[in-house]
């Protein structure tokens, strides 16, 4: 759980667990743009070859896309990426988390399983 003050910016961390293999990691975020805004995303850590997150506020969907060179991604559990956001108004968002298929360099999938969070703003 988030807590963050009504017109305060405050950080969400992603983190990753057992990546080894993994060179390329979308992630869907769901939110409610009533209650927060999207302000900047950043990779976490030296490790990532690529990074972009960007929302679309009118769907409350922040997409963060993230590629590693093979064998570099993390193993063990870390923040892989911190999401600056704006708490606009008192209330409560939910983080639902939508991770479409990860690959790995020899183009082999594998799915992930997310767990939601939530913010609440006051």
């Amino acid at each position: 759980v988030y807590e963050a003050a009504s017109g305060q910016d405050f950080s969400i961390k992603l983190t990753g667990q057992n990546l080894s293999g993994v060179t390329s990691l979308p992630i869907e975020i769901l939110y409610n743009a009533q209650v927060m805004k999207f302000v900047s995303g950043e990779a976490a850590g030296p490790t990532a070859q690529s990074f972009s997150a960007m929302a679309d506020a009118d769907k409350g969907l922040i997409s963060v896309n993230q590629s590693y060179a093979p064998g570099v991604a993390p193993k063990e559990s870390a923040v892989i990426a911190n999401l600056l956001m704006h708490a606009d108004s008192p209330g409560v968002s939910y983080l639902i988390y939508r991770s479409k298929t990860m690959n790995g360099a020899g183009g082999e999938t594998s799915n992930a399983q997310v767990r939601a969070s939530r913010v609440v703003v006051k």
